[in-house]
């Protein structure tokens, strides 16, 4: 069994954490913490991105520009290993897809022009990003070969595990039609894979709550997909480098 990445620890974002003291005193000062609701939009596609986000409990979705006949696909999610915003640490200022609040919770919130101006003077901060630039690649690469080649429940399984891993607890608001869009399945395909594990003892769901019951079994349930994400993750961010957070009051995007 891997474990999961995140339940024993204090919940921070790992890139905010992993820099040293001296480097942490700049961003207090820019650095907002809001509580992100479901479908909560951060950017539109090919719109300004204004802010970059650093998740802490909360889990984003990147998804494609909506298709002719309205579908679209999760290209991938960011989670408290990262950054949703990475365009502008590239030099570009916008994306061609949408960044939204796919599981409820906090998130740092950044206003571009600060970020790129710290960007400028500290160099750990650089490398860290650069990290994460190559976790996101090997997660994109990873997911789009496994969505092409293993089944629902086993994508199924491999997606709450890496939920599980972000939000730090047991227990997070979903619906099962929701895990199935962003999958690219049809709801009656991803309802009977939930229904699957439902009935293996693996997961619990009620009022659109998940709930993970049995996390060695979801391991089993999935394909090698997570574990090769997962490790690339833990070699190029590993949990140790965290350092204490020390960070200013909690607001509500909805107040600022």
């Amino acid at each position: 069994m891997i474990g999961p990445r995140n339940l024993d620890v204090p919940r921070e974002n790992w890139i905010l954490s992993a820099l040293p003291a001296e480097v942490r005193g700049p961003l207090d000062s820019v650095l907002t913490r809001v509580h992100l609701a479901p479908r909560e939009v951060m950017f539109e596609p090919d719109e300004r991105i204004e802010h970059v986000y650093f998740p802490v409990d909360c889990v984003l979705s990147l998804v494609t520009t909506p298709m002719k006949d309205g579908q679209i696909i999760e290209v991938a999610t960011v989670g408290n290993e990262g950054m949703a915003g990475l365009p502008a640490f590239l030099g570009a200022q916008t994306a061609p897809v949408r960044c939204f609040c796919q599981v409820a919770g906090d998130a740092w919130r950044m206003p571009v022009g600060d970020f790129r101006e710290i960007l400028t003077l500290e160099e750990r901060f650089r490398d860290l990003l650069n990290l994460y630039v190559q976790t996101l690649f090997n997660q994109i690469a990873q997911a789009g070969a496994c969505n092409r080649a293993h089944p629902i429940e086993q994508r199924a399984s491999r997606w709450l595990l890496m939920t599980h891993d972000r939000v730090a607890r047991d227990r997070f608001g979903l619906r099962p039609e929701f895990l199935g869009q962003m999958l690219g399945v049809r709801e009656p395909g991803v309802f009977l894979a939930v229904d699957q594990l439902r009935k293996a003892g693996y997961i619990a769901y009620e009022n659109g709550t998940m709930s993970i019951l049995e996390r060695a079994g979801l391991e089993r349930a999935s394909c090698e997909c997570y574990a090769i994400i997962r490790r690339e993750l833990d070699r190029l961010l590993p949990p140790g480098e965290q350092e204490p957070a020390r960070m200013p009051a909690r607001k509500n995007l909805r107040e600022l």
